[in-house]
């Protein structure tokens, strides 16, 4: 989960390759982002992971590992993100369907 939210970063921030991120990253210190772009990076995360971020926890967002640890906190995990699913005990009937979480 980290290398994505790496990835959202680098997008909306338009940081090079070259810059090293990890969780002790500083938008503000280390990426220089202003408040615009953190508030363009926190919807892009909203977006991937179809959460919402309120005012007061956008507030508290101050490295990529504060993101990483709200996201978590969500109940959203690696096996969540990853585009499959298990149905072993899941037969569908008549009426039925298959949901999918994106």
């Amino acid at each position: 989960m980290l290398e994505k939210i790496i990835e959202l970063i680098r997008d909306q921030l338009h940081i090079s390759e070259s810059v090293p991120i990890n969780e002790d990253t500083s938008f503000i210190q280390d990426l220089k982002a202003d408040s615009y772009e953190l508030m363009e990076l926190i919807m892009a995360v909203e977006d991937e992971y179809g959460i919402k971020v309120e005012d007061d926890d956008m507030e508290k967002m101050q490295t990529v590992g504060d993101v990483l640890e709200y996201v978590r906190s969500q109940g959203i995990d690696l096996e969540e993100r990853l585009n499959w699913f298990s149905c072993e005990s899941f037969s569908p009937g008549r009426g039925e369907a298959l949901l999918f979480y994106r």
